[in-house]
């Protein structure tokens, strides 16, 4: 097998990165060293200097064979079926009758943005057989695209195993769903109403609707791997692809703020999902992403040190003692003591990427309840009271992180990022200079834990940007 040197893996990572927008951090460059190592050698290609050459040399053509495969290696397909459960509650009882009742044309257009095997526009299309009446005597459009052609392939064929069904109910299982083997083929009534084909976000023009501009766009979990300037630029053209009343969907983990003002966020059957700014909303709690001022500002009512007993979600009930910061008692919790706090924090995180953000929530807490210290989890919690929109308590929580663990360069960005939304210029440039102290030192390539895979590199340049919008008074 021919070995790799780490300046061939850096022009790979170069290449891949001007093709697509991916941005690959150190462990991922790890993996592709592997399988582009064997692929070499299983192609019968010298060396990698002829590999590369080959790879430079199919940029300007269209016949991409090895190319296709370098982006099927360095791209992600881990998904599933109605993947945060919460998106389709919301396009099913909320936009849809939505849209159909305030459409003057019976056309419905939906693209799904970075669909790599599938999952996604086939559990949008069985959403929308399951609400066939609505849409009688409506031409429906799905537009499924990739990057990846193996992947496109795959979401063709249509067959999936048991994990890519992990979070389909059961009755929508035997439904849709015929098994074959250990395997499971979806129905061709489902396959029938996807159009799969191969797109590239960092390419223009966008694919059209053949019917106009698209009313849906799924663009979930593939932001996430892009610099923030390639982010803006593809909000920028999903936006210029919405139709006037039209709703784009991103991950739970993604946000539009400080890419895009041209958005409207609405919260609607327990998710965020956003609406272009010149539509009328279909929410009435519609709201700019600017505009959580007067949520958190009801927290600076409470000192640096003196943080409320009780958490104000009514659903969590999380009863603290009285905590100043730096005050690092463990609430007296009732559970066992041979609970599994590996398992809490695993169930913490399924539910978390289904978008049951409370569930997760209450996980969470149980851990904490035990060991609280553990600094992860105060992070993980954190997390998933912002979606919730309970800012005050995540504050708290990222507060707690840092407390345990001094070096979580996250914690400190993401309390920048809510103290920027709340107006407290002052506390987010703090925030931002301590994490650009702590990111300065560590190697541009090192990947920063907490992150989802950005580099120090990439996070270094957030907080310079970030650190011009609040100059020193």
């Amino acid at each position: 097998m021919i070995e790799l040197s780490n300046a061939d893996i850096r022009s790979l990572q170069k290449l891949i990165h001007n093709i697509s927008g991916i941005y690959l951090n150190q462990r991922q460059c790890e993996r592709l060293k592997q399988h582009i190592s064997t692929y070499i050698s299983s192609n019968n290609f010298k060396n990698f200097q002829q590999y590369y050459r080959i790879l430079k040399t199919e940029e300007k053509h269209d016949e991409q064979i090895h190319t296709r495969e370098l982006l099927s290696f360095a791209t992600n397909n881990e998904t599933y079926f109605f993947r945060n459960t919460a998106h389709f509650d919301a396009l099913a009882n909320v936009i849809l009758p939505e849209l159909v009742r305030r459409k003057t044309n019976p056309n419905l257009r939906i693209w799904s943005a970075g669909c790599s095997i599938g999952p996604e526009p086939y559990s949008i299309a069985i959403t929308m057989s399951q609400n066939a009446p609505l849409l009688k005597n409506w031409n429906l459009e799905i537009l499924a695209t990739d990057i990846d052609y193996q992947s496109l392939n795959q979401a063709k064929d249509g067959l999936y195993n048991k994990r890519s069904l992990q979070n389909t109910p059961e009755h929508l299982l035997h439904k849709y769903f015929q098994q074959i083997g250990s395997g499971y083929q979806i129905d061709n009534e489902i396959k029938n109403l996807v159009n799969f084909t191969y797109s590239n976000l960092q390419q223009t023009p966008y694919p059209r609707s053949k019917f106009g501009q698209w009313d849906i766009i799924f663009c979930r979990n593939v932001i996430i791997y892009f610099s923030e300037e390639q982010k803006r630029k593809v909000i920028k053209h999903l936006h210029r692809s919405l139709a006037s009343d039209g709703y784009l969907f991103l991950g739970h983990s993604e946000s539009m703020l400080g890419l895009s003002d041209s958005f409207m966020v609405t919260n609607c059957a327990g998710t965020h999902l956003y609406q272009k700014n010149d539509a009328s909303p279909i929410h009435q709690q519609t709201t700019k992403p600017k505009q959580t001022e007067a949520k958190i500002r009801s927290t600076k009512s409470y000192g640096a040190h003196n943080w409320p007993e009780t958490l104000n979600s009514s659903d969590l009930t999380m009863d603290r003692k009285e905590t100043r910061e730096g005050d690092k008692q463990p609430i007296s919790g009732n559970l066992p003591p041979n609970i599994d706090i590996e398992n809490l924090i695993a169930k913490g995180k399924l539910f978390a990427d289904k978008g049951e953000y409370q569930s997760a929530a209450n996980h969470y807490q149980k851990v904490i309840d035990i060991d609280y210290h553990n600094a992860e989890v105060h992070f993980l919690l954190a997390s998933v009271l912002e979606q919730l929109d309970s800012l005050d308590e995540a504050i708290y929580e990222y507060k707690q992180t840092i407390s345990f663990d001094p070096t979580c360069i996250m914690a400190r960005l993401n309390l920048g990022r809510i103290y920027s939304s709340a107006g407290d210029r002052e506390k987010a440039r703090e925030e931002y200079k301590i994490a650009l102290s702590k990111l300065q030192v560590l190697p541009p390539t090192y990947d920063v834990q907490y992150s989802g895979g950005f580099s120090a590199e990439l996070l270094t340049k957030l907080c310079y940007k970030k650190l011009e919008q609040f100059p020193t008074m």
